[in-house]
């Protein structure tokens, strides 16, 4: 959605002079106590010292380092991110070598990251700007949301701290943040809401520096303002925190005579704030206090989809079919996995069945016994993947050659790797967490041999050293 549709909609529902607006002393109190608090408790980002580190680069070069670290931040937390964005930098420093990548090598960077399109977009989106904008990222954000992959948040993150674009980010931290400042207490998730909280940010963010003010706005959520344990007896906004001052009122509500709160000025805020507001919350619940918001409305029940992943493995070389090119973790590697659709009833059975329908295919294992090695369970956005994991060997020196997936796997890739070699390929961390299920499964038991031989050899001494006692006796 576009800036100016957002504006709109915001407009239309923004009731001006109640409690969900900002005064200008509120806007100023604002700007200067959070300026103040993130100069002070901002962390170490390599995407923010990226100008210190360095220091000839180009607004241009600025933008891209910016579009990268925002697109891995999108649903994933910074210490995960940090490696990835180093990797993804040192690999492809601009936006014109990132274009001449290929698919694959994208692929292989990203592995593990999750969210996989937002690679594909960045790798699009970079073609685009080398095509169309001849290598120059554009600078307002209204453009740049016209590149693959970049929506309101990112194009105003871009434009803001790049270019000094005066429009406010809106992110998951944003929109907690801005909820409980000033109790929204509406569904979040609806277009509308957003467009509320876009407004209020444009209000807020400070002309002077605009990309500080909403990095600092992020960071508040992310350090103080967190969904589940917020620290509001620390919080530099906490004077303009409407969702602080009605806890606060609520929990000395037949205590001012104490000398605490003698000096307090009750609010005394009533829901809804004026006839028909449609902003306010519903019913305030004192137990969760300032985490009455934000509201999110009911999310979709989690689809499960079930697989059996067969790890086939010759002299240390395990098998990888590469993925379909549409769908989730589209042309990604993994170990032959197969779709199993079933009730508790019925499980062991069908995986059975499909597992040696699948053996039996090939020449090279269909001798083999698999082994059950335990269940994986890896949980996407909205859907999980469970799966049963089975590992079987052959030891032929020609097997691989002779390996064949075409009955199962008509039209599919498949290659032969080391260890090593799984761990530089483009695999999702559902694989990842298999292979480690496997290899963790092999070390414990070479283990538990070693062990059992350390005692064999062990009680073999005793019993010698017994039978010389004895005979000496």
């Amino acid at each position: 959605m576009s800036k100016k549709r957002i504006t709109k909609l915001a407009k239309s529902v923004l009731p001006r002079g109640t409690i969900h607006s900002f005064s200008k002393d509120e806007i100023d109190d604002t700007r200067v106590s959070l300026s103040a608090w993130y100069e002070s408790n901002k962390r170490y980002m390599p995407w923010r010292n990226y100008l210190k580190s360095n220091p000839d680069a180009t607004p241009n070069q600025h933008a891209y380092a910016v579009w990268v670290s925002e697109i891995m931040l999108q649903q994933t937390q910074v210490t995960t991110v940090i490696p990835y964005y180093i990797k993804w930098m040192n690999t492809w420093p601009s936006v014109e070598t990132l274009s001449l990548a290929g698919d694959e090598n994208v692929r292989e960077i990203w592995s593990g990251l999750g969210y996989y399109n937002r690679a594909k977009n960045l790798l699009a989106g970079s073609k685009i700007v080398v095509d169309k904008y001849n290598g120059e990222i554009p600078k307002s954000s209204n453009e740049l949301q016209l590149i693959p992959g970049i929506g309101p948040y990112t194009a105003a993150a871009i434009s803001s701290i790049v270019f000094g674009e005066t429009v406010g980010v809106v992110d998951g931290n944003v929109l907690r943040v801005l909820t409980r400042l000033r109790l929204i207490g509406a569904e979040v998730t609806s277009s509308r809401i957003r467009g509320v909280i876009q407004e209020l940010v444009n209000v807020l963010v400070d002309s002077d520096n605009p990309g500080d003010f909403n990095q600092a706005l992020m960071e508040l959520g992310a350090l103080m303002c967190t969904p589940t344990a917020p620290a509001c007896s620390t919080c530099p906004l906490q004077n303009v925190c409407l969702a602080y001052s009605v806890k606060r009122d609520r929990e000395t509500q037949g205590k001012l005579c104490e000398d605490s709160v003698r000096n307090r000025v009750v609010r005394n805020i009533q829901f809804p704030c004026t006839k028909d507001c449609n902003l306010c919350l519903e019913k305030w619940d004192d137990d969760t206090g300032v985490m009455n918001f934000p509201r999110k409305g009911k999310k979709a029940a989690m689809k499960d989809e079930y697989f059996v992943v067969c790890v086939c493995e010759i002299q240390n070389k395990y098998c990888l079919v590469k993925r379909s090119s549409d769908g989730l973790l589209a042309l990604f590697w993994e170990f032959p996995s197969l779709s199993v659709n079933h009730t508790d009833s019925q499980t062991d059975n069908l995986e059975k069945e499909v597992l040696n329908e699948f053996l039996n295919s090939s020449v090279t294992f269909k001798d083999c016994i698999p082994e059950y090695k335990g269940n994986i369970t890896h949980v996407f956005s909205h859907l999980s993947h469970t799966y049963s994991v089975y590992h079987t060997k052959a030891n032929q020196v020609d097997a691989r050659n002779a390996f064949c997936l075409e009955n199962t796997f008509p039209d599919r890739e498949y290659k032969w790797v080391s260890l090593g070699e799984f761990n530089t390929s483009a695999v999702s961390t559902g694989m990842k967490k298999v292979l480690k299920l496997i290899t963790n499964k092999e070390k414990n038991r070479g283990k538990k041999r070693e062990l059992e031989s350390a005692v064999g050899i062990e009680s073999k001494r005793q019993a010698t050293l017994k039978h010389f006692l004895t005979n000496e006796i």
